[in-house]
């Protein structure tokens, strides 16, 4: 007589990778094993199945994000930039071609297009500096990792005829190189491992505005932070220094007048004294003849910008902090 004892369903990845929004890497080996014990006699006997195997499908989606909801301008005004982040949102490396959007229904002026009008923020500042990319298509398309991101500036130029209070929208449009077309649609065998790829919900094409308002003055902030961590790294740990660069542009028409730039300084964290500094130049902590201060009991840094316009250029504020 055969008595059954235990049946055990054993399932293993074959192949692994990081999982992101979308779940399981594309390519990743699923397999799966049935295995019965039972008894003869006295002798116990296992048997297994034959395995189960399978790989994930690579699912395409993307999403773009605008940064710059609002951009103040000034007749005439070149190369002004509006951010927006893609980020793969699908489970399998992606390219991804751009292309800009200048005619956009329903605003009162189309932005004028310079010779270059978008550009890969490829040092990840979040800011336009030399580092950046032209973006070429078919050239440098970016090639983002599941849940990987970068950031994109589209560059329009103000017609110099526009007046005050009109309203230009202007954008990008993202599309997956592997293919575009309705939620759920297949493209054979085109996926990461030659897997087949499945089109996710943004049916692999996303796209998004941004708008450009002329007329009155507008101050823009820009903040970057640094860590310098005590073992000579950049790992944010006790002991470690923050040193924070905002950027404050003028940005329209008209001034600004007696702007006042205050920073609260996290909490956890201690400021460091004698670190503030304006255009380059150091700043003393106490209230006194010049333009900044360190008050402890908020605490904060409190710097006196005054009358700002476009023709100004950016002023830019620096301190550092240390982690508790």
């Amino acid at each position: 007589m055969h008595r059954l004892i235990a049946i055990s369903l054993a399932g293993c990845a074959l192949a692994s990778g990081p999982a992101d929004s979308a779940g399981t890497v594309a390519g990743t080996a699923i397999a799966n094993q049935a295995e019965i014990t039972y008894e003869i006699g006295v002798e116990t006997r296992v048997r297994a199945s034959n395995v189960a195997l399978f790989q994930v499908a690579e699912v395409i989606d993307v999403d773009i994000l605008l940064q710059t909801p609002e951009r103040l301008v000034s007749p005439g005004a070149v190369g002004q930039p509006l951010n927006f982040t893609i980020t793969n949102t699908g489970n399998g490396s992606e390219s991804f071609v751009l292309a800009s959007i200048a005619a956009v229904d329903g605003d009162d002026f189309d932005p004028e297009l310079p010779a270059q009008v978008l550009l890969i923020d490829a040092d990840a500042s979040g800011d336009i500096s030399p580092a950046d990319s032209n973006y070429i298509p078919g050239v440098n398309d970016p090639v983002l990792a599941p849940g990987e991101s970068v950031d994109v500036f589209f560059l329009g130029n103000i017609p110099a005829g526009v007046s005050d209070g009109l309203i230009g929208f202007a954008g990008i449009q993202v599309q997956s190189t592997t293919g575009i077309g309705a939620i759920g649609d297949v493209v054979a065998a085109r996926g990461d491992a030659g897997v087949d790829a499945v089109l996710g919900p943004s049916g692999g094409s996303a796209q998004a505005t941004g708008e450009y308002l002329v007329g009155e003055i507008g101050l823009e902030l820009t903040k970057l932070a640094t860590v310098t961590d005590p073992h000579g790294g950049a790992r944010p740990i006790p002991g470690a220094q923050i040193a924070y660069t905002i950027q404050v542009a003028a940005e329209g028409t008209g001034t600004a007048v007696a702007a006042v730039l205050q920073d609260a300084i996290p909490d956890n964290t201690e400021y460091v004294p004698g670190s503030l500094r304006l255009n380059g130049i150091a700043l003393t902590d106490t209230p006194d003849v010049d333009a900044g201060e360190f008050s402890p009991a908020t605490p904060e840094v409190i710097v006196l910008l005054g009358d700002m316009s476009p023709v100004d250029g950016p002023q830019v504020v620096e301190f550092m902090v240390k982690i508790n």
